[in-house]
């Protein structure tokens, strides 16, 4: 009777390993068509030190505008752009106030 429970037993391990197996399969295979992106993400020279940051961005974005992640993901980007393109003029602006005191002063000594 004890040989009985305990091939038993063994038949439940035996399948409960078998499910694990076939769902870590299930996960590799899923793994393995992200490997390309990420190496072409790591040959931009972005490493998880840019992407937790842009994550946590994303995440908050999702959150505040309720929006789905991709969607959000695409608006944290316009916003980097729009940050930067802002950056931009705010420097255009400051080198033109400086050639127009520049020229104001040069015509005031006149």
């Amino acid at each position: 009777m004890a040989e009985f429970s305990n091939i038993k037993s063994l038949k439940r391990r035996a399948k409960a390993l078998q499910e694990n197996c076939e769902m870590l399969e299930e996960r590799m295979s899923s793994d393995r068509q992200v490997v390309p992106l990420l190496q072409r993400i790591r040959a931009m020279g972005i490493g998880i030190d840019k992407l937790l940051p842009f994550s946590l961005a994303v995440n908050e974005k999702a959150k505040t505008c309720n929006l789905p992640i991709s969607a959000a993901a695409y608006r944290v980007i316009e916003d980097i752009e729009n940050y930067n393109r802002i950056g931009g003029l705010k420097k255009e602006i400051c080198r033109l106030a400086t050639e127009i005191y520049a020229i104001n002063e040069m015509t005031s000594e006149k």
